[in-house]
């Protein structure tokens, strides 16, 4: 068999490119800063303090958590009871809808609960989350660009010098061909 042959052909595969890898992790990290780390499609809706202690009163409290870094509870109300909350049924509002209230201090409602569980309007859970701000996927998320960019300008710059170095060979090689 002749050496011509044996060769295959010539085919230009795209290569793998690292770039294309930090850019699915960046996107990645964007979904999931955006989506809340991926938590439920349940709606979450403000309240005042007030309109919290009326929903607890009338016994619409299933559950309390209360964040003390953010100074911020959360009130999962009762499936019987989230038309009344917020004018919804569950297909409406999901499977963990939410009352968000901003609160003064932890005291304050501890004492609120206790009167609550004295008179028998609330018999649910009560506990604390000391869940932070997403700040460190914010600082992840920048420093995933910043890097980005830098891999782009320290990788694809000799690239383009390449590419600069080729076209001025060919202009080269015209004039010189043209003097002949």
């Amino acid at each position: 068999m002749n050496d011509n042959q044996k060769k295959e052909p010539n085919m230009n595969m795209p290569r793998f490119n690292m770039s294309w890898l930090y850019g699915l992790v960046i996107i990645g990290i964007a979904i999931a800063m955006f989506t809340q780390g991926g938590s439920s499609s349940s709606v979450n809706i403000k309240r005042t303090y007030t309109q919290f202690q009326t929903m607890v009163m009338k016994g619409y409290a299933q559950k309390i958590v209360v964040n003390k870094n953010k100074d911020v509870l959360h009130m999962y109300p009762k499936k019987e009871h989230l038309r009344d909350v917020f004018n919804g049924g569950v297909k409406q509002v999901g499977q963990n809808p939410t009352v968000e209230v901003e609160i003064g201090s932890v005291e304050q409602v501890e004492r609120f609960v206790e009167q609550a569980r004295a008179q028998k309007k609330f018999s649910g859970d009560f506990s604390y989350d000391n869940e932070q701000d997403s700040a460190l996927l914010h600082t992840i998320f920048i420093n995933a660009i910043g890097d980005y960019c830098g891999y782009l300008d320290i990788h694809h710059a000799p690239y383009e010098r390449w590419q600069r170095r080729k076209r001025r060979n060919i202009q080269c090689r015209k004039v010189k061909g043209s003097d002949v």
